[in-house]
């Protein structure tokens, strides 16, 4: 287990979330170019864990990710290190549902225990895009209809909102609907499976499109009457501890219902 910080690790503190209760978020800021792989090779192959072919980048990200999950489970009275399987998912104690991810020197964590009501969790972090980049990456994960709700409804001098804040926020919720419904459906889907159709200061709504029912369809079509056909986004913007955060970092996360085997 991990007996002290890891030396590449500058902070870490518990994140306040709104939206629900039960649900318990850490962030660590870090240097990766301070993060000793081979080192942590080591370590980590003493609980069965393979990071042989990580680039120091990567091994800093996971690093971080795993001792964040191993404070947040030890607040729940958990001692263990969260593994991997074979799709690179972390592999959560069978009581818990959580959801790691990590950007520019950031991690965040993001854990509950499983209920009757909620089963899956998804949490994306993205430093906030700049102006420049927006413009130039938005139809890479956004479809027209997103860029006319933009337009109509977000872009007036009653409730401007920047496009760049708007292209971080849809593309970090689609990444974090896919970690939260992806293990559900245990099938792909892309960025054209949900699009927004609804925003205020603390939650994004987005619709399921035909591609989505499709993708459940071939695995899991059990389910296509299941699912909700409206899903709900959490963000916020996120702040450091002891640290402050040298950019923006926008947080999406989503809860995802209980299902049937």
């Amino acid at each position: 287990m991990f007996t002290h910080t890891p030396d590449f690790i500058k902070d870490t503190s518990l994140v306040e979330l709104t939206g629900y209760k039960g649900v318990e978020a850490w962030l660590a800021i870090f240097d990766k170019a301070l993060c000793r792989p081979h080192f942590w090779q080591l370590f980590l192959s003493e609980f069965n864990i393979d990071i042989s072919q990580m680039r120091q980048k990567r091994c800093a990200d996971f690093v971080a990710g795993r001792y964040l999950a191993f404070l947040a489970l030890q607040k729940l009275g958990i001692d263990c290190i969260v593994g991997v399987s074979s799709d690179n998912a972390p592999i959560w104690p069978a009581k818990i549902c959580g959801s790691i991810s990590h950007s520019n020197n950031h991690a965040v964590v993001i854990i509950k225990k499983k209920s009757h009501e909620y089963e899956h969790l998804g949490v994306d972090i993205e430093v906030l895009l700049a102006t420049e980049k927006a413009e130039r990456l938005y139809l890479q994960f956004m479809n027209p209809d997103e860029v006319n709700f933009y337009h109509n409804h977000l872009n007036s001098n009653e409730s401007l909102l920047d496009f760049n804040l708007f292209a971080t926020l849809v593309f970090s919720a689609k990444e974090a609907v896919y970690k939260a419904y992806h293990p559900m459906i245990n099938s792909f889907f892309g960025f054209d499976a949900i699009s927004i159709i609804g925003f205020n200061k603390i939650d994004l709504m987005f619709k399921i499109n035909n591609s989505f029912k499709q993708s459940i369809s071939l695995t899991r079509p059990d389910l296509l009457n299941i699912i909700p056909e409206i899903i709900k986004v959490n963000w916020q913007f996120i702040e450091g501890g002891k640290s402050n955060l040298k950019h923006k970092i926008v947080c999406c996360w989503v809860l995802a219902g209980k299902l049937p085997v």
